[in-house]
């Protein structure tokens, strides 16, 4: 067998190789990124859970300073009435009747 003829000969076989070679690394690669991305998923779903918690307390948070505001605001409409109250009777239009002496 000649030169060329071996050549012809190996050629295909080392291109085969190649082809081989090439699709066993790319399997590879894909099998350890599969494994990153499922990693990185795990990871993304205990974040999100640790979130949630977090939003409900939020939403507690939130819900007690409503609660304190509008506390607030009934208050603040109570003293406005009691100041009202107050600045009525002293000037004699109130609740107390001036004193009217007998004739």
């Amino acid at each position: 067998m000649s030169w060329a003829e071996t050549a012809a000969v190996l050629s295909p076989l080392i291109a085969v190789a190649g082809v081989l070679m090439t699709s066993i690394i790319a399997v590879a690669k894909f099998g350890r990124v599969t494994g990153i991305m499922e990693t990185s998923i795990r990871s993304q779903n205990e974040t999100l859970g640790e979130l949630k918690g977090e939003f409900k307390e939020i939403r507690t948070v939130i819900t007690q300073i409503a609660v304190q505001t509008d506390r607030l605001n009934t208050f603040s409409a109570a003293m406005q009435n009691l100041t009202r109250r107050v600045d009525d009777m002293a000037r004699g239009e109130g609740f107390i009747v001036p004193f009217q002496p007998r004739s």
